[in-house]
């Protein structure tokens, strides 16, 4: 039966080839953006599936209850956490403690380049999969591992083992290894990867409670998830007993994430980079909805501007026995036929953009293209449904009677016909579209710039306050970090010639912005 339905669709829209041809490009230039924001979504649920032991594999997350009750969760945990975890908990295999930082830029005494960077203990590499193809694991002070991309970024070449890479602050590096290509979309995404002894040999943080990290374990096998709600009860009752005297009488309480829950995230976890949040997700996919949607508005417009040619086609069917149901179905598989053609011609268009953008933070690709294709086939469907839906309900509405009399109009909203009324409709709603575009563009620039005012403001503060920690890079010029309070580093200032205009006199602006965790 569909097969017949399907075959007259495809006559009509080859006799009305100009008719079908805008329609199909209106709905093909939109239906890449869609396509693409199904990918982040798929994506997004898939991030963490690559690791060799996903189903026993947790993150360690903290609700902090702070003296009048109130509750804040966290990604992050204290580094006491990780230690007790790795001691006398057989149910617990391995564990381990990273600490990503921010404002990382290393040289070769060429080029210096800006990188993403994590702490890893050498544990890590046990746990999660990320393979090292070339050298060993990082495990002595000023020692790391870095992606092959980020290596042909410095050298040119893979092979970079044993090669050094100078830190401002730090000194030299030696890369101990090189990281096989990893999933992009991981929020353990980094260039290089640095020995957890060397941030143990600067770091400056001495409150053991403070959440400067993340703690990961890998349960042994058979081992029930309760056992580790267990272990972690037990180790945050430990440590509040350790802070019980202190005067902020904040309480620390831990709960198992599985690694596969990690993204997208749906608690709002503070401290939890790169990973996008489920009403990021839902906003990003309502706009490229939106603009399929307008271009299944001007296919209910095109299509009931061609309602009077038709009618003598539903006329004559309903004559001959058709009924409207019938007619129902027919129409609302032109469209479909319509939407799966555009499918074609968006899936080409969504792959030239794939080529040709440089944009970098897109996901391109999913671990299951089964599942991906049943969403693009279902999605798209779904858009012809709708699409289609309108048109077929007034179009089956025709009765032959009046078609025969040649008085039959289309349906109107009092004075006004409908396609006068939904042509008004889609430009309101494409103009209301736009607008809302440049507004959320333009407020973005407003806070991206007030946000480096206040950053300036905040920081002309005397040099003497706690949250400034001087330095003094390998060239011997000072400069300062300003650290929060957790002692994460938030930003660093420019290099300055000498000590007497850095530190004695009010703070200037700082040269990069302040990158909050």
């Amino acid at each position: 039966m569909f097969k017949n339905y399907f075959k007259t669709a495809w006559r009509n829209l080859r006799k009305n080839k100009l008719f079908s041809f805008i329609n199909i490009i209106g709905l093909s230039l939109a239906i890449p953006f869609a396509l693409l924001s199904l990918i982040q979504v798929q994506s997004a649920f898939e991030s963490e599936r690559f690791h060799p032991f996903p189903e026993r594999t947790y993150r360690v997350i903290t609700d902090v209850t702070d003296n009048v009750g109130a509750k804040t969760k966290y990604a992050l945990s204290p580094n006491i956490a990780a230690e007790q975890l790795k001691e006398n908990y057989p149910a617990i295999e391995k564990a381990t403690f990273v600490v990503r930082d921010f404002e990382w830029a290393l040289n070769n005494r060429i080029k210096t380049l800006d990188v993403n960077t994590i702490y890893v203990e050498p544990d890590f590499f046990d746990i999660f999969g990320f393979k090292i193809i070339a050298g060993s694991r990082p495990s002595e002070p000023n020692t790391l591992v870095i992606t092959q991309e980020k290596a042909q970024a410095f050298f040119g070449t893979s092979d970079v083992v044993g090669k050094v890479l100078t830190h401002p602050t730090y000194g030299d590096f030696v890369v101990k290894g090189v990281l096989a290509p990893y999933k992009q979309n991981t929020h353990f995404r980094s260039d290089v990867m640095v020995s957890m002894a060397t941030y143990k040999k600067f770091s400056k943080n001495t409150n053991f409670t403070s959440l400067n990290g993340f703690t990961y374990v890998l349960m042994r096998q058979n081992r029930s998830p309760k056992n580790l709600d267990a272990v972690l009860s037990s180790v945050a009752t430990a440590i509040n007993k350790q802070t019980a005297g202190e005067k902020s009488k904040e309480k620390l309480n831990f709960r198992a994430q599985p690694v596969t829950a990690i993204a997208p995230d749906f608690e709002n976890l503070r401290g939890n980079p790169y990973v996008d949040s489920i009403f990021e997700l839902a906003v990003n996919f309502s706009f490229a909805l939106g603009l399929l949607l307008l271009a299944a508005f001007n296919y209910v417009n095109l299509t009931l501007a061609r309602s009077l040619s038709r009618a003598k086609e539903v006329g004559v069917r309903k004559v001959t026995g058709a009924l409207r149901y019938q007619l129902v179905i027919q129409f609302i598989c032109e469209s479909v036929l319509v939407a799966l053609i555009a499918l074609g011609g968006g899936y080409i268009i969504l792959e030239l953009l794939e080529r040709f953008s440089y944009v970098n933070w897109f996901i391109w690709e999913v671990d299951n293209n089964v599942v991906l294709w049943i969403s693009f086939l279902l999605f798209t469907i779904l858009i012809g449904v709708i699409a289609g839906i309108i048109p077929a309900r007034i179009l089956s509405r025709f009765l032959p009677v009046k078609v025969l009399k040649g008085t039959i109009v289309p349906s109107g909203f009092g004075n006004m016909g409908l396609r006068n009324t939904l042509v008004v409709i889609q430009f309101v709603a494409s103009s209301c579209f736009i607008f809302l575009i440049a507004t959320l563009l333009t407020s973005e620039a407003y806070v991206s710039k007030q946000g480096c005012l206040d950053g300036v403001a905040s920081s002309k503060v005397c040099v003497a306050d706690k949250n400034f920690d001087k330095k003094t890079s390998t060239s011997r010029q000072p400069y300062f970090n300003q650290v929060a309070n957790n002692y994460q580093v938030l930003g660093t200032s420019e290099m300055y010639s000498s000590s007497v205009t850095s530190f004695n006199q009010t703070v200037s602006p700082f040269s990069r912005p302040v990158m909050a965790t």
